[in-house]
């Protein structure tokens, strides 16, 4: 029998669980109010998220993690709300604290059908991803695949 070459399909990505889907806060809170879609156009992971204030969209990026049971998750096109850079200024460093750039990349954690994203950090490394959300964590479930 002649060796056959199988056509490859058109998008020949597989993830170890379906990734698209709508995707909402893991429980009510009316101060904090967080719808996510992602979707695939052509070969090509995209999101819509938004939140009480605000509304983005762009690129997803999924890596596998570790164990390979999972993905860490990158949301591209996000500017954080707040960023005071890294831990410790460095005494020689003569830049302003005022001017480090606010990062435009949120990361998370994907297993299953959960994304959790930390969206603050703490005195030594000070964030807020998301402002209008006052959760340490949040946990966004997915609620319906598409």
């Amino acid at each position: 029998m002649p060796n056959t070459i199988q056509p490859v399909a058109e998008d020949s990505t597989q993830y170890l669980f379906n990734i698209e889907g709508n995707y909402a806060l893991e429980r009510n809170d009316a101060n904090c109010k967080m719808e996510l879609t992602i979707f695939k156009n052509k070969k090509q992971l995209e999101y819509r998220l938004k939140t009480n204030t605000r509304h983005w969209q762009g690129d997803v990026e999924v890596t596998l993690n570790e164990k390979r049971d999972g993905y860490y998750i990158t949301f591209k096109n996000i500017e954080w709300s707040e960023y005071e850079g890294g831990a410790l200024p460095d005494e020689n460093d003569t830049e302003d604290q005022e001017q480090v750039a606010l990062p435009q990349e949120v990361q998370g954690v994907l297993y299953k059908n959960e994304i959790t994203i930390q969206n603050t950090g703490n005195a030594m490394n000070y964030y807020v991803k998301f402002g209008d959300c006052d959760l340490k964590y949040i946990r966004l479930v997915k609620t319906k695949l598409l």
